[in-house]
């Protein structure tokens, strides 16, 4: 304790010393006004100044010495002292001012009272060589203007290496984009399957991967980048490496067969794979949508009702298909078989330019081949906001029926998205766009929330009393109201395509094609049609209709007993079929015509 007190003691004694020397200047007109120690009586006939001095410590740093300090000239021996005043350093000086030659100018220093009174010359010392020499201190304002100097270019330097290091970099990254050639290529045709051949989609392994351009969206996956592959532009979907399996899964779906040529399903190029181990990137090459993804569109667009009907059936086209159990048949002789999305959202649905529905974004589907078992792997997946109440609960039938009900239940959502941004719909569109279920739980819900809001509450998005009186949007809401259904076996998903496809010829031509109120209350007659529905043409004249409904039955109820019969594993799901609905139209087209 007595050495801290001898030591606060002694601080405090350093901190309040002074030091008195004698001050001299020997051209007093070019010392800074504010630095000027002489008063105009002191300075003699030569403009020199000889005083006093009193020196503080409080006026430099903490931890500088105050001493007394003379540097002169020894010309053949006259001396011409240049300087005396008061000197600051963090070495000690000596108590006699004894001279250190420093070129041709000599310079000592001393820590007592009027030291530098006296100065001596002693030619065999010299100064060591981390000794502090005659600095001249700087006056107030040559200090203040180096601290701003240091302050404002100090930081900008770093600032300018920094974006020069990142440029350096973006240039270095895009360069290597531009000349790496394809490592490995799968395209259609490829090992993935075998029994598909698309010659005219196959890449060679030296055709070098295509110019990224610009990030379009980033995803769980990884993210889209828009792309220019000789003359035309791509998108290229670069996944993470730790998505392998997702990378192989879209394949796998791209390469089933049929899928390539459908028009409402994303047109797959080539993938490709570059590097290896952490530093492999998978590349996924399709088709380029310049609109981009229907969630994307809503944002900034509304529709009409006749683009929102044309739009949404060719949206249930695509998903019909992907639905859609379809045996070997000319002139491909290949089979395809059900497929569920289980990510189906308004963000995987792209528009193309003639504003028809093209779905993307396979990386969770699952293909249900006959005889194989989709197993237990396939569980509580998809965005939170879209899944089914049945996902929701962990209580999934992992069979066939069931993902494409779960499929359905998303796609009512994207419906009502569509609805809330058309220009048409009674009171128009909504001011801005909105996900499902954002206006109650925000835009990132949690799992726990939208299980305590779809299961326990059993609420679904807001439908408007005025869109159920539109004789049009009326009949859309009780379809969504069908697929989004809390038990998914009620869910009345049959014919939502020839429904919306109706309902879209309605609109172009009304007078041709009238409604009737009751269509929508149909007997289900389960053939094993796909879940949505063929979307049957409907013929205008009475003839041709009874014509086609009776070859319809002929067809289907053999086909059906033949099935029971066999039990063959390529049954497909129980759907609904639409001649309930189809007799109702004839109806209403009679009684137009009366």
């Amino acid at each position: 304790m007595w050495l801290y007190i001898v030591a606060g003691y002694l601080l405090t004694g350093v901190a309040s010393q002074h030091l008195m020397c004698e001050y001299y200047y020997d051209n007093h007109e070019i010392q800074p006004v504010n630095e000027r120690v002489c008063s105009d009586s002191e300075i003699d006939e030569n403009g020199s100044c000889n005083t006093t001095q009193r020196c503080e410590t409080g006026k430099d740093l903490p931890g500088n010495r105050i001493n007394c300090f003379v540097s002169w000239k020894n010309e053949s021996g006259r001396i011409q002292v240049l300087r005396k005043g008061c000197w600051t350093q963090t070495k000690p000086c000596t108590q006699r001012c004894d001279a250190l030659l420093k070129k041709s100018i000599l310079f000592c220093c001393c820590d007592q009272d009027y030291c530098n009174s006296q100065f001596f010359m002693h030619p065999n010392i010299k100064e060591p060589e981390d000794t502090e020499g005659p600095v001249i201190k700087l006056s107030s304002d040559e200090n203040q203007i180096w601290t701003v100097l240091a302050y404002t270019l100090v930081p900008i330097t770093l600032l300018s290496v920094l974006v020069v290091f990142i440029y350096w970099c973006y240039r270095k990254r895009k360069h290597t984009y531009s000349n790496i050639e394809i490592a490995s290529v799968q395209t259609p045709g490829s090992a993935l399957n075998a029994t598909a051949q698309h010659p005219n989609f196959m890449m060679q392994p030296e055709i070098k991967l295509p110019q990224l351009i610009d990030i379009k969206a980033r995803g769980r996956f990884g993210c889209v980048w828009k792309a220019q592959l000789q003359d035309k532009f791509v998108a290229v979907k670069v996944f993470y490496v730790q998505d392998r399996q997702s990378w192989l899964n879209e394949q796998e779906v791209f390469n089933t067969e049929l899928v390539h040529y459908h028009p409402n399903i994303l047109n797959f190029i080539a993938a490709a794979s570059r590097g290896v181990a952490v530093e492999a990137e998978l590349w996924l090459i399709t088709e380029f949508h310049e609109l981009g993804s229907l969630a994307d569109y809503l944002k900034t667009n509304t529709m009409s009702l006749p683009v929102a009907l044309k739009f949404m059936e060719t949206m249930a086209t695509g998903l019909s298909f992907l639905h859609e159990d379809i045996p070997h048949r000319e002139p491909h002789k290949g089979y395809k078989p059900a497929i569920a999305h289980r990510d189906f959202k308004s963000k995987n649905v792209l528009i193309r330019t003639d504003m028809t529905a093209v779905i993307a974004d396979f990386g969770l589907a699952v293909k249900f081949v006959p005889g194989e078992c989709a197993g237990e792997n396939h569980g509580q997946v998809g965005t939170r906001r879209y899944m089914a109440p049945e996902i929701l609960e962990g209580a999934i039938n992992f069979q066939r029926d069931a993902f494409l009900r779960i499929d359905m239940y998303a796609f009512a959502l994207v419906m009502w998205e569509i609805i809330t941004r058309c220009s048409d719909s009674p009171g128009g569109a909504t001011p801005t766009y909105l996900m499902p279920y954002e206006l109650e739980l925000g835009q990132h819900p949690t799992l726990d929330e939208m299980q305590a809001l779809v299961i326990d509450q059993k609420s679904r998005p807001v439908v408007k009393d005025s869109w159920r009186q539109h004789e049009v949007i009326g009949i859309l809401c009780e379809t969504m109201e069908d697929c989004w259904d809390h038990d998914a076996e009620a869910r009345s998903a049959g014919c939502v395509e020839e429904r919306i496809n109706h309902l879209h010829r309605r609109v172009l031509a009304p007078n041709e094609l009238p409604m009737h109120p009751n269509m929508l209350n149909m007997d289900i007659i389960h053939n094993g049609s796909p879940l949505i529905g063929n979307g049957v043409i409907i013929p205008t004249n009475d003839t041709d209709l009874q014509n086609q409904i009776n070859n319809q039955k002929n067809q289907e109820i053999p086909t059906a007993q033949e099935k029971v019969t066999n039990e063959t594993s390529n049954t497909p799901a129980v759907v609904a079929v639409c001649d309930a609905e189809t007799a109702l139209l004839t109806a209403g087209d009679r009684e137009s015509n009366v």
